[in-house]
């Protein structure tokens, strides 16, 4: 076994590519370090604490330890080292290990999402955008991040070549956002998976926040009488207004225009209802056939409305009967809405109000890329909560079990929610 850094290690660790011996003793000094947090004194000089990990680790050459054997201990010792320093900014946040139960928890814990996106282009080139950046802004035939800094060549790898402060990705041509020398438009689609977020600026300045699992596609160029956007998932919205060139977003069933607008979308297939959330200024809202056209006024869910600041739409199929041709029409009502809920992704946090345990593990199972199971009869009563959305799924779980309605079981990348 070779000798490695801490940050090879702890990778090989989460991705599931250590050796046996590797694994074994990284979780050896995991469960040691767990045990005896406790005891671990607060120590605000890193540098010194990290001798005293080495102190307590080093093995003296007396001890006639094979050369195999100090080479994992050294790794091993890197990995104590690390985990040292998770305890330490641990008890600064006020948290505490309990033993061998919340060992077990941590050593089967999961990472939350981050930034990470790919665009795939007018010519169906697929770029993967760096997940060091916040988001890109198209426009112009290009595409750059948006501190100013150059796509890598490809899109794969997200770093800047070394080329100074060059803003074109020399592997892409104007050909590749919109042909004939930008002359006409095609469409363009960004997309995150599970895990994901990321921020695009779209050709007209209108800025877009995509939450997990969420897609849109655009035109590379504004042309015509509408800038029209297909969405699928969640996203967020700050339109820049033009009234003689109005801003539509269709998601499943329905079309929001914009009038001086930021609003909110959700409309995930595996969803029933389309929440649209006014932030500021006003959108009109209309549903669609299952045509794909508007709904004349007077049919059963049919009739645009118009949100205000603070109000939601809610899109949900219709009750009862309904006449043949219109299987699949879906009604439009309006709410007050709790914003901070909506848009809590948004600003980096979960935000349950009165939500039950099934919606919950929906928004967890998008962000922390999970199978969700469940055991047994689940409760219908509505559940609370906040925490940042950049804790492990840990630490969302814990929350969720002090109400004692509920248990968790995280096996892999398997999540069980236990009556």
């Amino acid at each position: 076994m070779k000798e490695m850094d801490i940050n090879q290690l702890l990778k090989k660790y989460e991705s599931g590519e250590c050796t046996p011996e590797e694994s074994a003793f990284v979780e050896s000094w995991y469960n040691d370090a767990a045990e005896h947090a406790e005891a671990v004194p607060v120590v605000t000089d890193m540098a010194e604490r990290k001798e005293m990990t080495w102190n307590a680790l080093h093995v003296p050459e007396e001890a006639k330890v094979s050369v195999l054997w100090k080479k994992i201990a050294v790794a091993a010792a890197v990995a104590a080292i690390a985990l040292c320093v998770y305890f330490f900014n641990a008890s600064k946040g006020g948290r505490h290990l309990e033993g061998s139960v919340a060992t077990r928890a941590l050593l089967n814990d999961i990472a939350p999402g981050r930034n990470g996106a790919t665009i795939t282009l007018a010519n169906g080139k697929v770029i993967e955008l760096s997940g060091a950046k916040k988001g890109v802004i198209i426009g112009n035939g290009k595409l750059v991040y948006d501190d100013g800094s150059a796509l890598s060549p490809g899109g794969r790898d997200g770093r800047s070549p070394e080329r100074g402060n060059e803003s074109i990705d020399p592997s892409l041509s104007r050909s590749d956002i919109s042909p004939s020398g930008g002359e006409r438009s095609m469409m363009l689609t960004a997309e995150t998976r599970k895990g994901q977020v990321y921020e695009f600026t779209l050709p007209d300045g209108t800025h877009v926040w995509l939450n997990a699992d969420s897609k849109i596609s655009f035109p590379s160029q504004f042309n015509g009488k509408e800038r029209k956007i297909l969405l699928s998932g969640e996203a967020y919205f700050a339109v820049v207004h033009n009234a003689k060139q109005p801003f539509r977003v269709e998601s499943n069933g329905q079309v929001v225009e914009d009038i001086g607008t930021e609003f909110n979308i959700s409309a995930y297939g595996d969803e029933i209802n389309v929440k649209t959330t006014l932030v500021e200024g006003s959108a009109k809202v209309t549903p669609l056939s299952p045509q794909g056209g508007s709904l004349p006024q007077g049919e059963r869910g049919a009739g645009s409305i118009t949100l205000k600041a603070n109000q939601q739409a809610i899109l949900s199929p219709l009750e009862g009967e309904m006449p043949a041709g219109q299987r699949g029409v879906k009604k439009l009502r309006v709410t007050d809405s709790n914003t901070e809920e909506a848009i809590a992704w948004k600003n980096g946090y979960f935000r349950f109000n009165d939500q039950k345990i099934t919606a919950i593990m929906l928004q967890l199972s998008r962000w922390y890329d999970i199978e969700v199971k469940y055991e047994g009869t689940m409760t219908e009563e509505g559940l609370y909560g906040k925490i940042s959305r950049y804790k492990n799924i840990s630490d969302v779980l814990k929350m969720l079990e002090k109400t004692g309605l509920l248990h968790f079981k995280v096996e892999g990348r398997r999540v069980t929610v236990l009556r």
